[in-house]
């Protein structure tokens, strides 16, 4: 049965967060992308794309790091209890994290949402994208507790 996407922001945990304490669990507040959001996704990422000479295309890396921080603005709402990178740390003095190196306070800014893209993982960045992407996967990964 097809429905509705649940646009209404959800927590999501990451696959493998899931199994640890909840004090080193990051959540996620993200919002299922319903057609309009994709399309516009869509555009972001074919704006990075430029011709070449022999009539194909690749894709404009800064352009592309832009589109990947215009989307997860457009899905995630906030981000709680996330552990920096030791470079971001150390380009960042004034953040401040708990004894085992999480950022115990709950992330809405967009500027700081726009520099957690560009520190986490791929891989990480991946999940919580395609999560946005599919309602059964947001709800797989819906916090329980």
């Amino acid at each position: 049965m097809a429905r509705g996407a649940n646009t209404k922001p959800q927590k999501f945990i990451l696959e493998g967060d899931r199994a640890l304490p909840l004090e080193e669990q990051t959540i996620f507040e993200i919002r299922c992308k319903n057609s309009v959001m994709g399309n516009e996704s869509l555009a972001r990422y074919t704006k990075a794309q430029r011709p070449t000479s022999d009539g194909s295309s690749e894709y404009d890396v800064r352009k592309l790091s832009l589109a990947d921080k215009e989307d997860f603005l457009d899905f995630c709402v906030s981000v709680t209890n996330y552990a920096w990178s030791d470079d971001y740390l150390e380009n960042h003095p004034l953040i401040e994290v708990n004894g085992i190196g999480f950022y115990e306070e709950t992330i809405r800014d967009p500027d700081v949402l726009a520099d957690l893209v560009a520190d986490m993982s791929v891989g990480d960045f991946n999940e919580v994208a395609a999560a946005s992407n599919n309602q059964v996967k947001l709800s797989r990964g819906a916090k329980k507790n």
